[in-house]
Order: C-alpha cells, then structure tokens, then sequence
C-alpha cells in the first residue's frame, strides 16, 4: 500500500498554539463545573477537515493531553497520556525508566506492555540534560529506525505513533507496537533507534493550475507506491498498470514526463506541473531526497463553490541520479471538469526538518 502519502500526517498538523491554550482554558473549566476526567472537544476548520481522521485525533490528543495535568498532575507524563488512549494499557504497563543519549539527545524506554508476541513501548526523547541545542520542543520522528529484539526471534515492525510533547519534562512521547516470530523472552530485551527527525513543519500553499496542459508525452515509471479511495479497475484505461512478473517484480504506471529529476531541488518540494487529460487532472510533484527527510503533499482541489477534493489516486517512484535518489508523487483527480479554469488548490507541504542519525540502545529486563 500507499503508506508513505499518509505516513505520520497527524505528527505534522495540529491547532496553533493560541488553540492550544483556549482548549487548556475551556477544558479546565469543564473539568472544575463537571468533575470529569476526559472532556470532548471538537473542533470545525474548513481547510482542513479533509486532511483525514488521523491529523483530527492527533490534533485532539494533543489538546486533551495539555489539560489532563489538571486531574493528574503528580503522574509520570506518560501514565497521562496513556490513561487517555487506553486505561487497561496504562493498568498493564511495567515501568523500565533505562536512557541512552547521543548526538546531545537523550532516548528513555519509559515502560513496556508485553503480551504473548506482542510489545507496546513507550519511549521518550528529550535534549540531554546540560545541551543548549533544544532540539527537542515538539514533534519528532523516529523515522522507522526502531527495532526491538529479544536474542532469540525475528521481529516484525509494527508501527510508531507519536503521542504528545511535555513542556514540563521537555520530553516526546512515542507508542511502538512490535510483533515476533515466537514470544517474546523478559530476561533480555534490546531496544534500539538509529536516527530521527526533528523541527518537522506543515505549511499550506497555493499550487498554481494557471498553466495546466492537455496534453502531455508519458512514460512508464516502476512504482514503489500507490493508493487511493477508489479501486484500481475504475482507473481509465490510459492509467491502467501493469503488474510484475518474478523477474520484474515492479508495478509499472503510466506517469506524466515533465522534467528531468536533476533539474528539480534534492532538499525540498518541486511541484513539476499538471495536466488535464482523459477526465482526470494530474498533479506531479517531486519530493526530493527522501531517504534520510520525510517530505510528503497532501493536495486539495477547490471548484467555484468552495467545495475542497483529495485525490482519488496517486502512484509513487524513485529516480537516481548520481547519488541522489528523487522521490516523485502523482496525484489523479479522477472526473470531468466543466470548466477547469474555474478550479483552483492547494497543498499542505509537510517537511521534517532536521535529520539525527545517532545510536540510542537500551537493553533491559522485564521483571
């Protein structure tokens, strides 16, 4: 699947920080008249009510967490976090608290669920204490560079999730969920990350359509991505792929041939053009290097009533030139547009800012 267009989105979009504090307020004030220990909020923002459930439940989780202090405020940071998502999770949680700093950061495996196969780790990063770098003051991104062994089985990632930063501790907090081959053994466990992103960013742009083409040369690109909210066999017939064979495992696509990777920026966004054509209005955009950044385009488009579209489609490939390997997307919008000069959209440009590489382990016990 297509994990990279939606991978971490909801790390990367959340309220300003003047929301932050007005939430802080309102649901103060609902926990001092109510007695409760969650409060629900929601919240309606136009342009970005599109950007999915995850970017939402991000957004509200870091909300929630900034008041839960209010109803626990002599518990561990992650205890308060925890409690939120899961209270059977936080009941089941074996406190570790082992750190290892690199690179002036400071990574504590803070607690560990382990049931059967399976691991859930609650792991923190922070500036080492004496570092003036602050590199650590929101948002981070183990970037996939995790693992957790226990010496005697093969395991399998399962996935990362950023829950929320503490101002107090100065500390991000992640869930990991791992699986193995077997079950996991409590008397050794090696737990390891070798590099993150820091200072990610969002940032909404407009993309201009003003020279949209109707007619474009293609070519066909081996994929390493594709996804969307329609099945493949609706694709019109000038998009059909074609699958991979034993000696060519590679998907292949038809992809708009616009511009030589070595003419678009190797560290940031190059939106390469768009056309019109078969009843669907293709947006191509180059990533850059992606292999140590998390650079990825969640685009709208926007017809004369205001009313917003994600794509139906998109495909994902890579070009090396030299040693540089350039990601590009393609995003198919998929229908007829009367008037196309009556459309216009935008972006949300998610950059991740400042790659770590480093060598944080921890190797523990589970009593």
């Amino acid at each position: 699947m297509f994990a990279e267009q939606y991978k971490k989105a909801y790390d990367s979009i959340g309220p300003s920080p003047e929301k932050y504090k007005e939430v802080l307020i309102n649901a103060s004030e609902a926990l001092d008249a109510a007695g409760a220990k969650t409060v629900n909020t929601a919240e309606k923002r136009k342009r970005f009510r599109a950007a999915g459930p995850a970017a939402v439940s991000a957004a509200a989780l870091l909300c929630v967490f900034l008041a839960l202090p209010v109803c626990a405020k002599n518990s561990p940071a992650f205890y308060r976090v925890v409690e939120f998502i899961s209270p059977a999770l936080a009941d089941r949680l074996v406190p570790i608290e082992k750190s290892s700093s690199s690179q002036g950061i400071t990574m504590e495996v803070e607690a560990i669920d382990l049931q059967g196969n399976e691991a859930q780790i609650i792991v923190s990063m922070c500036d080492e204490e004496g570092s003036t770098a602050d590199r650590i003051h929101g948002p981070v991104d183990l970037f996939d560079s995790y693992n957790l062994f226990d010496y005697g089985s093969e395991t399998t990632l399962g996935g990362c999730s950023f829950l929320a930063y503490d101002e107090e501790t100065g500390k991000a907090y992640f869930k990991i969920t791992t699986q193995t081959s077997g079950t996991y053994r409590k008397d050794k466990l090696h737990f390891s990350v070798r590099e993150i992103l820091c200072d990610k960013s969002s940032e909404e742009r407009e993309i201009d359509l003003t020279g949209i083409r109707e007619s474009v040369p293609t070519r066909m690109e081996a994929l390493n991505g594709m996804g969307g909210m329609m099945e493949e066999d609706s694709l019109p017939p000038s998009l059909a792929m074609t699958y991979g064979t034993q000696e060519d495992p590679y998907c292949r696509s038809s992809v708009l041939d616009l511009r030589r990777a070595d003419e678009c920026a190797a560290d940031d966004f190059t939106v390469t053009g768009a056309a019109y054509m078969d009843g669907v209005l293709r947006l191509q955009v180059c990533m850059g290097d992606n292999r140590h950044a998390d650079r990825h385009v969640q685009p709208f488009l926007v017809d004369a009533d205001g009313e917003e579209k994600y794509e139906d489609y998109s495909v994902s490939w890579q070009e090396t030139v030299g040693d540089v390997s350039y990601q590009f997307y393609e995003y198919w919008f998929i229908g007829e547009l009367d008037n196309p000069e009556d459309y216009s959209m935008y972006g949300i440009f998610h950059d991740s800012g400042e790659c770590i590489e480093g060598q944080w382990e921890v190797i523990f016990r589970v009593a």
